[in-house]
């Protein structure tokens, strides 16, 4: 017995739409007020409905307790010989039940609007704890009928990587439709069939043709919110970042402030590593310098909490276990789960020397750097995050610069391996020009200059009380002035 309703009003909408009346309102598609409401149901039940007033303005009822997806009913019983669709929306799974698919549902939270909205808040309902919910891992064969658009490859890459690309497939909608419901409007329900039948297998195998290959999303450049050298230096969505100096270069106080600003400017999360320095009073106090940006004298106790109510929105920390080391094996975990539950965008690793990298004598210690330095490049790229690693310069080098008038630190100088230089997609080198507060960068290496700037030489100056650098000046000269500290506060 249908108990859902449906105005004039909207009874025209998904009739526009080319959806069936009935079969939308055995979904418990129905009116409420303006909207139309979604019914999320569980075991038969309503658990939470979703009111779509227009795009971008589709509230739940209980917007307090967990997403789950819509159609989760669907997933119940033996999953031998069915393929499960996961839609971008309700309305393009109601149009894949339409086709035939009965085992069609979607996301409730539709595609995220960059590749930066990941973690908890988006995928939870993909979870059961720390694991996928068994409903869902019990299927061998998923493919991910996501909207056409750069914000349906971003959820199309988030799912992938999150459901095992092995058994994802992935469909390419005919020219002029963006979604399943486009080619059922536009096509009809046997046309939209046939589509779903031809999914392509997600690009796995090491040998594939360019139609086995999905579009990836369009690559974005991210400026660091450091002004003068925007022309310089942005961040990619995803990559591998080097950035080498000595010990007391002041690159990690530069990668703080970076942190900061990719938060304010880019919405970013950011995981932090704390081999060296205390999470709870070194780096939190350093973080709240550069957010309240004046003398601590002068601090507030409000200051103190909206600046730590900052760290708290944006800022992750990877702690060793007291007495215990941290092995490469064990970070690597810890920062996959990270990206899951709270959607980091950004880790930085620092220093790469304080882990416990332990490997099979078989290798050489270089060999098995490039092995680990190329298994962190696989976590970015497979989740779309940045990883930055500091590492510093051997001892040799440090004695070689004491000896001269000007050393020019480049990725050559890595400690331990020259992988560092020849994987990273961004190369940085800073070390202190003299004791008076300047300190240089050689931006040494982009590898994409066309999207994120061009290599250069610049002078920072250091701004003791808000725990930050302003650039003073740019260009190969700074790094061979004759003068002290290279240039002038001008």
């Amino acid at each position: 017995m249908l108990t859902s309703q449906l105005t004039e009003k909207h009874r025209l909408e998904l009739e526009a739409r080319g959806l069936d009346l009935g079969i939308a309102q055995r979904y418990g598609i129905r009116s409420h007020g303006e909207a139309i409401a979604f019914e999320y149901r569980i075991n038969g039940e309503v658990y939470n409905t979703k009111h779509r007033y227009g795009k971008g303005n589709m509230p739940f009822a209980k917007p307090g307790i967990p997403l789950v997806l819509w159609n989760w009913d669907a997933l119940k019983g033996d999953p031998s010989e069915r393929q499960l669709i996961i839609c971008e929306g309700e309305f393009d799974a109601l149009a894949c039940i339409q086709a035939g698919f009965l085992d069609s549902i979607s996301v409730p939270n539709g595609a995220p609007s960059s590749g930066n909205e990941e973690g908890e808040a988006r995928y939870k309902f993909l979870y059961k704890g720390e694991a996928l919910h068994p409903e869902i891992d019990k299927f061998r064969k998923m493919i991910l009928a996501v909207d056409g658009d750069e914000k349906g490859g971003y959820l199309r890459e988030a799912l992938a990587v999150r459901l095992g690309e092995d058994r994802c497939f992935w469909i390419e909608w005919p020219d002029g439709c963006k979604d399943a419901n486009d080619v059922l409007k536009m096509h009809g329900a046997r046309h939209l069939s046939e589509i779903i039948d031809n999914a392509r297998r997600m690009f796995v195998d090491e040998v594939a043709t360019l139609d086995d290959i999905p579009n990836p999303p369009e690559e974005r450049a991210y400026h660091v919110g450091m002004p003068g050298i925007e022309k310089h230096l942005k961040f990619p969505r995803k990559g591998f970042v080097t950035v080498l100096g000595p010990y007391e270069s002041g690159k990690s106080t530069l990668l703080r402030q970076i942190a900061y600003n990719m938060h304010i400017h880019h919405d970013w999360k950011v995981g932090i590593t704390c081999f060296e320095e205390s999470a709870k009073w070194r780096t939190v106090n350093a973080f709240r310098k550069i957010i309240i940006s004046r003398p601590q004298a002068t601090w507030s106790d409000k200051d103190i909490r909206d600046a730590d109510n900052t760290i708290r929105k944006f800022l992750i920390f990877f702690q060793k276990k007291k007495r215990q080391l941290m092995t490469g094996a064990r970070l690597v975990s810890r920062i996959e789960f990270a990206i899951k539950v709270y959607g980091l965008n950004m880790i930085m690793i620092d220093p790469f020397n304080e882990i416990d990298h332990n490997w099979d004598r078989a290798k050489s210690k270089t060999e098995y750097i490039g092995d680990f330095i190329m298994l962190l490049k696989d976590i970015a790229d497979s989740y779309g995050v940045l990883i930055i690693c500091c590492v510093h310069p051997p001892a040799m080098s440090m004695r070689t610069q004491n000896n001269k008038k000007h050393k020019i630190f480049t990725l050559s100088d890595a400690a331990d391996s020259a992988h560092f230089g020849n994987k990273s997609d961004i190369g940085i080198c800073a070390w202190k020009a003299s004791s008076d507060g300047f300190t240089l960068l050689n931006i040494d290496k982009i590898k994409n200059r066309e999207l994120l700037g061009t290599p250069t030489g610049v002078e920072l100056k250091f701004e003791k009380d808000q725990e930050r650098y302003r650039v003073n000046r740019t260009g190969w000269d700074v790094l061979f002035d004759d003068d002290e500290h290279g240039g002038s506060d001008e």
